[in-house]
């Protein structure tokens, strides 16, 4: 039993408390839609919202595949990780029969059942927060502990309208699962002991289901059995150990066996290869992953809290509850252990990190009530807090409340990549970058190499090459190589001894070319702009340094054209005819030599050189409604790149490239050609 030390709330009063977060974390994410209806034109697609997340492109294929009865669980899926080809998820994700099963009864696409579904699942983790805190007698504890969960700009952007992703119920499982275990404990008869652990069996099962991380299941089953030794040694050895098993067989055994896999490769992946710039050999692509970025403790601060003096006496305020309530909260530990490795991993881990600090807050205004002898003026108190932690909390995290969500795809790229299933065999297979690889699968049902859920496979490595090498052949080479062997054959290689330099120039010279019987696309977005700058650090890798080239890639925005030789941009004024760039400034003004200007107009590209000893150079991209340009400072790495040559410029050789398709800056599509190649068969160890 747990030792009494706070005090309990009326019930209505408790349902208030726990009404409050659920309200203000509907209201701040859905408030989002009525912006988006007011601009369709910036946020839907043929009547269709566009997703704010690219794994939601692979979560609603399956939910289209299984809502239409072509999901085929466990077997070879023929649109992923090709050539190596990746099997469907066994079962189907539990989000996507959600996603697909609604859209199917409501005959609805699943983007317009997101738009409100993933809201409602994301404030459903109030309940099990704020119950687990009530139980312990820590009212206000739970309450501020789900107010800044739901607040969080952290946990707010990663459960946005729209955001098809499982991060919806990531925090509702874990804690429910805690909750029913602790009720386990406390049960007064063996038969709720046992009820209570089946349920949390149950939910384990729902939760692998949901999350397909079941070492973070196993984690929360050795917590209950260290829990069980350490403070409920009562019971009995013989009970315990009844419990455990009930525990084990109620959580199916698979899953927690699984679970031991798992979870090495989270270790793995997170806390042993996210410090690494290189990854089996070849060039870490998390370095380049945005939720996998390291944030310091004032940003993070920023994304939970909101404010870092707010941060510390939080922290403060949870090392005080741990210290007094560890037998409490024990059962909590995994979850905080998630959440503490924001401190030195990925920022995505703060959204777990978010409920505790709350819980910090709250633990402060539970010891000043719970001084309160008179019962009403301790009702009183409890309701002038609530409003005032409203107010305070939405006053700090304020950016959840103004904040916008905003899609990762533009209409004009989706209208693109429906277009690509019409200009594109069935059987074609899509060379691009991995981020809008699932939406290649989703909108033009198309083959890709890599997605969001396999970009850490050599395959990324080249891919990367392709875009920052200066020659044709070698960039067809590339395609054609990986196309032969893929992953696999890249894998195998390595462990014959050789190099990763050594394949790499293998690769490029085409000695693994072997009979390639799909055709395959090279297509370049507009997302890729902004982007370049990490792929050419990944495609410009040396291996000897382990560092890739800072790419000289600059995107000069806000360009107007002032005279018929003079662009500004900004805080640069740019002479065309003297090849200068003047930077504006009182104090320090400086010149840039460029060593060329390179002009794209109506499929004419026009080119001046200067005598400039420089590595800069000037491009000028003219859009496609003629009445603007995109301007860009380029190296003159990035000026040879395939991406500036084929995507920004559309300078190729026909001989290796035909260009099919041309809608910049949103899609170019080109078909890679080697009919006339002379294809060897495959020959490597």
């Amino acid at each position: 039993m747990f030792e009494k030390r706070g005090f309990k709330l009326p019930f209505l009063l408790t349902l208030i408390l726990m009404a409050v977060p659920l309200i203000v974390g509907l209201y701040i994410r859905l408030d989002d839609i009525s912006v988006w209806n007011k601009h369709k034109e910036f946020y839907y697609c043929n009547n269709r919202p566009l997703f704010t997340s690219y794994d939601a492109f692979y979560y609603a294929r399956w939910g289209k595949e299984f809502a239409e009865g072509k999901y085929k669980s466990g077997d070879r899926d023929s649109l992923r990780c090709v050539p190596d080809i990746c099997k469907y998820p066994n079962p189907v994700p539990l989000l996507s029969v959600l996603g697909g099963g609604i859209a199917k009864i409501r005959n609805n696409y699943i983007e317009n059942v997101s738009l409100w579904l993933i809201p409602i699942l994301s404030v459903l983790c109030v309940i099990p927060i704020f119950l687990y805190f009530y139980r312990i007698d820590l009212p206000l504890t739970g309450y501020l502990s789900s107010l800044v969960t739901v607040t969080s700009f952290i946990y707010f952007i990663r459960t946005t309208i729209a955001r098809f992703d499982t991060d919806a119920l990531n925090l509702f499982f874990p804690f429910a699962i805690a909750l029913t275990l602790s009720l386990g404990f406390s049960a007064f008869s063996r038969k709720k002991a046992y009820l209570w652990l089946i349920v949390s069996g149950i939910l384990a099962q729902f939760y692998w289901w949901w999350y397909s991380h079941p070492g973070l299941i196993l984690t929360m089953i050795i917590t209950y059995i260290i829990a069980s030794f350490l403070f409920y040694r009562n019971l009995g050895t013989k009970e315990i150990f009844q419990r455990i098993f009930l525990l084990f067989l109620a959580s199916n055994p698979v899953v927690i066996f699984s679970g031991i896999f798992n979870l090495i490769s989270l270790i793995k992946v997170y806390l042993i290869n996210y410090f690494h710039k290189e990854v089996d050999a070849f060039p870490n692509v998390f370095l380049s992953i945005s939720e996998a970025k390291h944030y310091d403790l004032s940003a993070i601060a920023r994304i939970t809290v909101g404010n870092f003096w707010v941060f510390l006496l939080a922290v403060l305020g949870l090392l005080l509850l741990v210290l007094a309530r560890i037998r409490e909260i024990f059962l909590l530990l995994p979850i905080l252990g998630i959440g503490i490795l924001a401190m030195s991993g990925g920022n995505r881990f703060s959204m777990y990190l978010a409920p505790f600090l709350g819980a910090g807050l709250g633990y402060y205004l539970d010891l000043i009530v719970s001084r309160i002898k008179k019962y009403n003026w301790r009702k009183t108190a409890i309701s002038a807090i609530a409003l005032a932690t409203i107010f305070l909390v939405l006053y700090f995290n304020n950016r959840s409340l103004i904040y916008v969500a905003h899609p990762l795809i533009t209409p004009s790229i989706e209208k693109d990549f429906i277009q690509l299933s019409k200009l594109t065999p069935e059987n074609a297979w899509i060379w691009t970058w991995w981020d809008y690889g699932t939406a290649i699968q989703y909108l033009a049902n198309r083959a890709v190499f890599h997605d969001g859920q396999s970009q850490t496979t050599p395959k990324t490595y080249f891919v990367a090459l392709s875009y920052s090498i200066d020659d044709y052949v070698a960039a067809r080479n590339i395609i054609l190589g990986v196309s032969s062997i893929g992953a696999k054959g890249i894998k195998k290689l390595l462990k014959s001894g050789k190099s990763a330099e050594q394949i790499k120039n293998e690769i490029v010279k085409g000695k693994f070319i072997g009979d390639i019987k799909k055709p395959i696309f090279w297509v370049f977005s507009g997302d890729e702009i902004g982007k370049f700058p990490w792929i050419n650090y990944f495609g410009t890798w040396n291996f000897f340094a382990n560092e890739g080239k800072k790419s000289g890639f600059i995107v000069l925005n806000n360009c107007r054209i002032i005279d018929p030789v003079t662009l500004n941009c900004g805080r640069k004024l740019i002479n065309l005819n003297t090849g200068k760039i003047v930077i504006v400034d009182k104090k320090n003004p400086t010149t840039i030599d460029i060593r060329s200007v390179i002009i794209r107009r109506k499929d004419k590209i026009l080119k001046k050189y200067f005598s400039h000893k420089s590595i800069w150079n000037l491009e000028l991209i003219e859009t496609k409604d003629n009445n603007s340009f995109f301007v860009f400072l380029v190296d003159n790495q990035a000026l040879n790149s395939m991406f500036n040559k084929l995507y920004l410029l559309r300078e190729y050789d026909k001989n290796y490239f035909n260009l099919i398709f041309d809608d910049f800056p949103s899609l170019v599509v080109y078909r890679v050609n080697y009919s006339s190649f002379a294809i060897r068969k495959n020959k490597y160890p």
